[in-house]
């Protein structure tokens, strides 16, 4: 069977087409992508180099304007629990720090549902200054929606380590829909 230039280039189009069709068919696919984007800019928003500090145009753009994020520490053995306005958090943060900071993410599970995402996550927090690394883990509960055009973070919501071990599984899974 031979096949002339013809031919194979009426192949790939056809199949560039189908790829369009899908995409179209499939927009969930593409929200997945932008969904996973949105969490990876978070990480490398809060990252940053030493004398210099966290990229806040980028979580300004990635935070609702009604965002609210909440945290707790543990401290001597007590849980101090904050919650900011997108304002207030990205004012705290936005400043030069004589130490670098890297936001690793270990473990993702993500849900998604048409417009809306939740996405709980573990990071590796290392600050570094003059030679010496102090890291930690957080557990993160990511809440978002989609726009339209964008993924925002709706809330977040981060816990420090404690004593308890980190890990993402489901305590229990329940359904009381009809099978």
């Amino acid at each position: 069977m031979k096949f002339n230039l013809f031919r194979i280039l009426v192949l790939l189009m056809s199949l560039a087409a189908c790829t369009l069709v899908a995409k179209e068919h499939y927009p969930q696919d593409e929200k997945a992508n932008q969904l996973t984007e949105a969490v990876n800019r978070l990480w490398t928003g809060l990252s940053h180099e030493a004398d210099s500090g966290p990229d806040i145009k980028v979580l300004n753009d990635l935070f609702h304007d009604n965002a609210v994020i909440t945290g707790i520490r543990q401290e001597s053995n007590q849980s101090e629990l904050s919650q900011l306005t997108k304002s207030d958090f990205l004012t705290r943060i936005d400043k030069v720090n004589p130490y670098s900071f890297t936001e690793i993410e270990l473990d993702r599970i993500t849900y998604l549902y048409d417009n809306w995402a939740s996405v709980q996550s573990i990071a590796l927090s290392e600050r570094t200054q003059d030679g010496k690394t102090d890291t930690f883990k957080g557990i993160n509960s990511i809440q978002l929606a989609y726009d339209g055009k964008h993924w925002k973070i709706i809330s977040l919501f981060y816990a420090l380590e404690s004593q308890s071990p980190m890990k993402l599984e489901a305590l229990e899974h329940t359904t009381n829909a009809p099978q």
